[in-house]
């Protein structure tokens, strides 16, 4: 069921941005033994020299462009992420992220629902406000679980972005057609400080109108 599903997601993307976030580091940090640091830490992602490593705090939404015919449910692809990056040099960084995602808004069909996975992250530096992302995933737990779940992605200043993502997740357990479940979606998405601010915000504001509007419990049956 989508409603469900939505119960779901919101509890996986706070499962996923749960740990705390620590504030900008300055770029100099002092060491207990009373050198200074030249660790450049940044909550929003610059190449080197401003940042040697920084942060990555996701919330993605994109619609579905394609699909075979066993393909995942039709409906919108929302995704958070939070990870981090290490740049290495000038051009590239190489880190990891959590993430969980959810299909919602198309019918019942094999593929939507939410589910938590991994992804490593690839990050090609194209001037200082302009990058590449390739992030392929493994979706470990959750609907489709094992699966696919990766992106690529053209992001400006680290604010904003436009993604393209391929899902392949695996049938339900009891369906006789035992194909993987691929489709294609294309979206956007917001990083940093809007991508923390929408990808908690916007959940937790839709949590509160469930427990609002579901106070009876009449949203949560069969």
């Amino acid at each position: 069921m989508i409603r469900n599903a939505a119960v779901q997601a919101i509890a996986l993307c706070a499962l996923v941005y749960c740990p705390v976030l620590p504030a900008q580091n300055p770029s100099v940090a002092p060491t207990p033994g009373g050198t200074e640091s030249t660790t450049h830490w940044c909550f929003r992602g610059r190449p080197k020299p401003r940042c040697d490593v920084f942060w990555l705090t996701e919330f993605g939404a994109a619609l579905p462009i394609s699909s075979n015919p066993n393909g995942v449910s039709r409906g919108s692809l929302f995704t958070w992420e939070l990870g981090g990056m290490v740049n290495r040099g000038t051009r590239h960084a190489f880190g990891v992220a959590a993430f969980s995602q959810a299909i919602l808004g198309g019918s019942d069909e094999p593929g939507s629902g939410a589910a938590v996975g991994i992804r490593p992250r690839l990050r090609f530096w194209m001037s200082h406000t302009t990058s590449i992302d390739i992030a392929p995933g493994v979706v470990i737990v959750g609907s489709g679980a094992p699966g696919f779940s990766g992106h690529a992605g053209l992001s400006f200043a680290d604010y904003a972005g436009l993604t393209m993502h391929v899902v392949a997740l695996r049938p339900d357990q009891f369906d006789v057609n035992r194909r993987m479940r691929v489709a294609v979606f294309a979206g956007g998405r917001l990083a940093s400080v809007p991508g923390t601010i929408v990808g908690v915000g916007g959940p937790a504001a839709l949590g509160a109108v469930l427990l609002i509007a579901c106070g009876s419990g009449s949203c949560f049956g069969n």
